[in-house]
């Protein structure tokens, strides 16, 4: 627990660090509107439409500080599913019970697993009956 809250402590101050402008600032708000902290405090997204963060829960902070970092230093070699993947293993990471109950509810009803189906919006509260 002491190493995952130190990781998430420095993901959460590449978000503070990192500023992104132009197609960065574009690409960021296409891939970290597609992510939530759900489990944690219930926003719709880890950031709002014009890029600023939706929510103050450290979880969010280390999702928005890894999407800020892959799109400035290594955008070249990620796509945008590529980097929500990334920030989906983490999300897993934070909530391994609540994502082990999506993952039963994805897998009864057919679903693939992979990262972006259990830890984006896309099937957010499936495990709810939503």
């Amino acid at each position: 627990q002491q190493k995952a809250d130190v990781t998430i402590q420095k993901l959460g101050l590449l978000d503070r660090q990192i500023s992104l402008g132009g197609e960065a600032l574009e690409r960021y708000i296409e891939v970290a509107s597609k992510i939530s902290c759900e489990y944690c405090c219930g926003v719709e997204s880890i950031i709002f439409s014009d890029g600023k963060p939706a929510c103050g829960c450290q979880h969010s902070f280390a999702m928005r500080g890894l999407a800020k970092y892959l799109i400035k230093n290594h955008g070249s070699e990620y796509t945008n599913d590529q980097i929500l993947e990334e920030l989906g293993k983490w999300k897993t990471l934070f909530f391994p019970s609540k994502i082990t109950e999506k993952a039963m509810v994805l897998q009864e009803k057919g679903i693939e697993l992979n990262y972006i189906n259990l830890a984006s919006n896309k099937y957010r509260g499936i495990e709810n009956g939503n």
